[in-house]
């Protein structure tokens, strides 16, 4: 095989691996809160509702297009007090100024979710897509390793060609 493909090979799979690994990273911090909230991780209180917002509430695509609610945030056991957050997931024909849910705080910046919270579909999202970059930096790996080993066994085997741009004499 031309090494000049083999390089190509290598690089296009090195791509995908960092494609599959960003793909990952950006994943998890959208995942982690919610099923740490639907499983009931975190300090559950009271959610009070100050204002409501139409749109641009929260982190992330889908929290700028659902209205939701502003508040302050109490812990059941008093140790936590949050000011300004909004509550995850909460249409504003829910509740109403001044009243009161119950919420938990998994630690997600400025958001709080209501307690019990049921995972949104949109979470499902996220999972597949984490699934889908797991998927792509496994075949990278093994697509990388093969194409490194290929390139190893073309260079041991005395081919005059040892690297990208570099070619063989006519």
């Amino acid at each position: 095989m031309d090494t000049r493909r083999l390089w190509g090979q290598t690089i296009v799979a090195f791509v995908c691996l960092l494609a599959g690994g960003l793909l990952m990273v950006f994943t998890v911090p959208w995942v982690q809160p919610e099923l740490r909230a639907s499983r009931g991780e975190g300090d559950i209180g009271v959610f009070t509702a100050v204002e409501t917002r139409a749109l641009g509430c929260g982190r992330g695509v889908r929290r700028m297009s659902n209205p939701c609610w502003r508040g302050e945030f109490h812990s059941t056991d008093g140790h936590r007090y949050l000011p300004r957050v909004w509550l995850a997931d909460s249409g504003v024909g829910d509740i109403s100024a001044g009243q009161k849910r119950q919420a938990i705080d998994v630690g997600h910046g400025n958001q709080v979710y209501p307690y019990p919270f049921v995972a949104s579909t949109a979470v499902l999202g996220w999972v597949y897509a984490l699934i889908i970059g797991a998927v792509i930096v496994v075949a990278s790996l093994v697509w990388l390793v093969r194409s490194l080993r290929r390139l190893r066994r073309t260079r041991s085997a005395g081919h005059p060609s040892s690297g990208p741009g570099i070619t063989r004499p006519i």
